[in-house]
Parts: C-alpha cells; structure tokens; sequence
C-alpha cells in the first residue's frame, strides 16, 4: 500500500462521514456477514455500527448515536469486521 494514499483516502472518509455526504459508501456494520443480518448496536447507549467503504479492502468502522460520531477502527483487509465497544 502506498501510505500518502492511503491515509489521504482515509482522511476523505472521515470528512464525507463528519458532513453526511457520499452516503452511499455507507452501510450497517451487521452482526453477521449477510445483508440481512441486525445492524449491530452498542448497549451502553444504542449507538449504532457503521461501516464506511474507503475502497475495495479499506474500510471505516464507527459508532453513531443521534447527536455523536465515535470513529472506532479502520479495517483492512474487507472482510475484517471489527468494532471495538
């Protein structure tokens, strides 16, 4: 991986996820791996996992409740699917 790359990808993301833009890159991090699995959702505070597409194998995993962004892990390689509570 060339790192200036990446790490300029990951900084996008994480302003496209700050502003709500480019959402269609967004989708439920679920409990299992099929897309009809429950979304997972953090107990504490019901705050719910996302999964944010970076590209094809990097990917940005957060927590979001109704007024707050938690950025939590970014995955690499895609089928990590991570998320720390």
């Amino acid at each position: 991986m060339n790192k200036d790359k990446e790490i300029a990808k990951l900084l996008r993301a994480l302003a496209e996820v700050i502003l709500n833009e480019n959402l269609q890159a967004t989708h439920p991090l679920r409990l299992g791996k099929g897309g009809g699995d429950p979304q997972r959702v953090r107990e504490q505070d019901g705050a719910k996992a996302w999964r944010r597409d970076i590209d094809r194998k990097f990917h940005l995993h957060y927590w979001q409740t109704s007024d707050e962004i938690e950025f939590a892990w970014s995955a690499y390689p895609h089928d990590d699917y991570y998320i720390p509570e």
